[in-house]
């Protein structure tokens, strides 16, 4: 399916889409199709592309690599890991995020 560069409202000029991935299908990279088993995001769907701030390698230190699962137990045993929710990319969030409203 090609994508196409609908015009802006304002001004009628095309852009370009600038989002890797649609807000209706699951993040690019986190859904392994052959065994239809979703992973966790690697460093720069979780948290983007360096340099980052010391709250995103706060948030890379404490969710890369883990799974839901391991999260949400996370979440138990230390609720301020929450606020790291906040410097992580729309495809991290979109993984664990799940985890953490079932904290909730």
């Amino acid at each position: 399916m090609k994508k196409q560069n609908k015009p802006c409202l304002l001004t009628g000029h095309k852009h370009l889409n600038f989002f890797p991935f649609s807000f209706q299908s699951p993040p690019v990279g986190a859904l392994n199709r052959s065994a239809n088993v979703i992973n966790p995001p690697n460093a720069n769907e979780l948290v983007g592309t360096p340099p980052l701030s010391l709250d995103a390698e706060w948030a890379l230190k404490n969710f890369l690599g883990k799974t839901q699962d391991e999260v949400r137990e996370m979440c138990r045993a230390n609720s301020s890991v929450t606020e790291d929710f906040t410097y992580m990319t729309a495809l991290g969030l979109s993984y664990y995020l799940p985890a953490a409203l079932s904290y909730l």
